[in-house]
């Protein structure tokens, strides 16, 4: 992507992550909630296990992840339900939504010894129909936004690159209709996320008309906010997002109110928006991390409390992570919330 021509930000993106994505082990630059602990994805396969106990039994079911990355979430959810709940697995198909050829071979090898089918789409738009669990962890926040900037009036600008450099364009309409629940003013920046609004609303009616429920969990905001969030990650460091593109991560925070407002309009019900420490520690990690350290070698039980605690404290991904959960509305509240 160097000396990359003239484009608005979002394809700028779109465009960087995918080559990213493809070459990169993201995770040497970066780690995840399922691989700081085992407890999260077992915690998360609960979560599943409840749902689906709380549904009319269907004849077929998906189990869909969004951004699998290595399989270390679906590995530790397959783990769960084929010990605690094997009857479910007997009518399930996992579904992987993963663009890159080289995460969909690693996560082949991490989950071939389940006896499961799995199969892999390239959008969540191929999802069958059928009734669906689905969780997203940390998959939003890598969707392209866009950024606009308030001149005043109804003036605004968007906010384009190139050359490694991000620069202003008047435009002549907004491409959204603006509903602010908190004053906004000159030279405040708002960031749209067009793909994530757009999944959020598919998944959305995928379940109002097929049944199930959807969870995601990513890193953003519980109320309106104004600002660039953009943010490149390369080698565990911050970087400039325009330097060289493709070979950092590019991830914005999450708007859940957007989001939850998109959702609702789809005559499901939206649970949240919580915090990951909250929904954690209702969902039981204090007393699973309990019986880890009676169970584990001295050696090992300062790990374990440190990772539990990188999972819910608010210094660390506990209130910055934030839960929502869309269902079908004929089902019970779910767990955590």
């Amino acid at each position: 992507m160097k000396n990359c021509p003239e484009m608005r930000l979002d394809q700028f993106m779109e465009k960087a992550n995918a080559a990213y994505y493809e070459k990169r082990d993201p995770f040497s630059d970066f780690i995840t909630a399922p691989e700081i602990s085992q407890i999260f994805g077992e915690l998360i396969a609960v979560w599943i296990i409840t749902v689906i106990r709380s549904m009319s039994k269907p004849d077929k079911l998906a189990i869909v992840e969004a951004g699998p990355g290595r399989g270390t979430l679906m590995m530790d959810i397959l783990r769960v339900l084929f010990r605690s709940a094997p009857d479910i697995c007997q009518y399930c198909t996992v579904f992987l939504i993963e663009t890159s050829s080289r995460l969909r071979q690693i996560q082949e090898n991490t989950l071939k010894n389940y006896e499961i089918e799995i199969q892999w789409l390239d959008s969540v738009y191929d999802i069958p129909t059928l009734p669906l669990i689905m969780v997203a962890n940390e998959f939003l926040d890598a969707l392209p936004i866009r950024q606009f900037i308030y001149r005043g009036g109804k003036k605004w600008d968007e906010n384009y690159v190139s050359q490694g450099n991000m620069f202003h364009k008047p435009i002549s309409q907004l491409p959204f209709s603006p509903v602010f629940q908190r004053p906004i003013k000159v030279g405040d920046t708002v960031e749209v996320n067009e793909a994530g609004q757009d999944i959020v609303q598919y998944v959305s009616a995928h379940i109002c008309h097929y049944g199930g429920a959807a969870l995601f969990i990513d890193y953003g905001y519980s109320s309106q906010v104004w600002g660039d969030s953009l943010q490149a990650i390369a080698n565990r460091e911050k970087v400039s997002p325009f330097v060289s593109p493709g070979e950092a991560d590019l991830t914005a925070h999450i708007d859940f109110p957007s989001l939850k407002e998109i959702a609702e309009k789809q005559n499901v019900t939206v649970y949240g928006i919580q915090t990951q420490g909250a929904f954690l520690k209702q969902l039981g990690i204090l007393i699973r991390e309990k019986i880890l350290l009676d169970h584990v070698p001295i050696e090992q039980r300062n790990e374990i409390r440190s990772s539990v605690q990188r999972l819910i404290d608010p210094t660390e991904m506990g209130d910055l992570f934030k839960v929502m959960a869309i269902c079908n509305a004929e089902l019970c509240a779910p767990p955590g919330f």
